[in-house]
């Protein structure tokens, strides 16, 4: 029986691991995407105003 709880660990980590790679390389394509595009910030990182500018939303 301690095999099945050590088999049921060992299946039950490869989600997470397949969630954690999935993400990388969605994190990394937008790089690549935004790079092209000569973005220097990704969305994420640029202030309020860079992403109603980026948006063409005027601040009032």
């Amino acid at each position: 029986m301690d095999r099945a709880d050590r088999w049921g660990i060992f299946v039950g980590e490869w989600a997470p691991t397949f969630i954690a790679l999935g993400n990388g390389l969605r994190s990394y394509e937008l790089q690549e995407e935004l790079q092209e595009e000569g973005v220097t910030k990704i969305p994420q990182q640029a202030t309020e105003e860079e992403r109603r500018e980026r948006a063409g939303v005027s601040s009032s």
